[in-house]
């Protein structure tokens, strides 16, 4: 998994790649980046659930971002293990910060 920072760039790598929105950050000059993954393999046994990890991706993080965090505690047991595990570390994260809200 490689990441990239900015909506341009991860426009430009749809065509080719699965891109995924993982956070968005503040910088300190008050502006606002975020944060893709761009997955350059997805198992062949993936590829036909691949647009619904996606859209389960998205509304989990959609979902973070709204503050349902029981939402995100569901879906992540669905997410685990998906995109190949790429991602498995930046759920567990999101599910640590979870608990110490």
């Amino acid at each position: 998994m490689n990441i990239i920072l900015g909506s341009e760039p991860a426009d430009k790598l749809r065509d080719n790649y699965t891109v995924l929105e993982l956070e968005t950050f503040t910088k300190q000059d008050g502006s606002s980046v975020t944060a893709y993954c761009v997955l350059d393999l997805v198992p062949l046994s993936e590829m036909a659930q691949l647009e619904s990890n996606k859209l389960l991706h998205e509304s989990f993080i959609r979902e973070y971002n709204n503050k349902n965090y029981k939402f995100c505690e569901d879906a992540v047991e669905h997410l685990i293990g998906k995109f190949n595990g790429e991602l498995d570390t930046f759920y567990i994260e999101i599910l640590k910060r979870i608990k110490t809200v």
